[in-house]
Order: structure tokens, then C-alpha cells, then sequence
């Protein structure tokens, strides 16, 4: 009665695999049959341990596969990559007089109005710009020529 698995052989093997393979004669799953009428041999005991051995590598390179992937993933995504981006003082008040101004609005009061400071450029950085402008029209209609 060869392939075909006695009951009790089946769920001992079932057993020993865990909820990560079943008997069934599949190639990916361990396929060691016993023969129910003669009895358990050594030679079959044997077979069923080096395949449950090569079970055991193939699921141990697999989660040493996945354990690299996540230390790669966790390496990209450490609290260490990337510093914590500061807000200036400036800011901080601009976005509190805002929220202040929301809810202001919300409860139908009135808020004093925030005074925002012009932005103004220096002299030399103005230059700078209008020479760097000036150059880049230069290129534009040297090329077209």
C-alpha cells in the first residue's frame, strides 16, 4: 500500500510540522510516506527525519530573508536619520495668533490685528540677483541665434 498515510502517521507528522506544514505529498510540504500494513521502518523513520531537517533550513532561510528585510526597513525609519526640524520663535507666534484668530471668530469676538514686518533686501543682494537675471537672458538669447 504504497503512499498512502496511516491516520495516526499523519497527524503525528502533522504535529511535529506545526501550524507551517501539512502531509499531503506535496513537494513544498514534507512528503514522507508510511506504509500502514508492515509497520513503521527504520528506513522510513530516517527518510522523515532528513526531510523535516531540510524543512527546518528552508524555514530558517526564509526568516533569516525576513529578518534582514526588516532591519533594512527599520534602519530607514530610526528616530537617528533625520533631525527634528526646529521652529523659529517668529513662527511659533505667527501660528498662535492665528489659532487665536480662528477662535476669535468662532466665538464672535474680536482680535487685534497682527503686525506683519515687510521683508525687506539688502542693496548687494538685489544686485546680486538682477546681475544673475541678466545673465541667464544673456544665455537665452545667445542660444536663440
Amino acid at each position: 500500500m504504497s503512499g498512502i498515510l496511516c491516520r495516526d502517521n499523519r497527524a503525528t507528522l502533522n504535529a511535529a510540522l506545526g501550524a507551517g506544514g501539512n502531509v499531503d505529498g506535496d513537494e513544498t510540504t514534507v512528503s514522507a510516506k508510511l506504509h500502514c500494513g508492515g509497520g513503521t521502518t527504520l528506513a522510513n523513520l530516517s527518510g522523515i527525519i532528513r526531510q523535516l531537517k531540510k524543512e527546518r533550513e528552508r524555514v530558517q532561510q526564509q526568516l533569516s530573508g525576513l529578518n534582514a528585510a526588516l532591519e533594512a526597513f527599520a534602519g530607514v525609519y530610526r528616530n537617528g536619520s533625520q533631525p527634528r526640524r526646529k521652529m523659529s520663535p517668529g513662527g511659533r507666534a505667527r501660528i498662535a495668533a492665528a489659532q487665536r484668530a480662528r477662535w476669535a471668530k468662532v466665538k464672535g469676538q474680536s482680535v487685534a490685528p497682527v503686525k506683519t514686518v515687510k521683508r525687506v533686501m539688502s542693496a548687494s543682494a538685489r544686485r546680486k540677483i538682477a546681475a544673475a537675471q541678466r545673465a541667464r537672458w544673456a544665455k537665452v538669447r545667445a542660444a536663440k541665434k
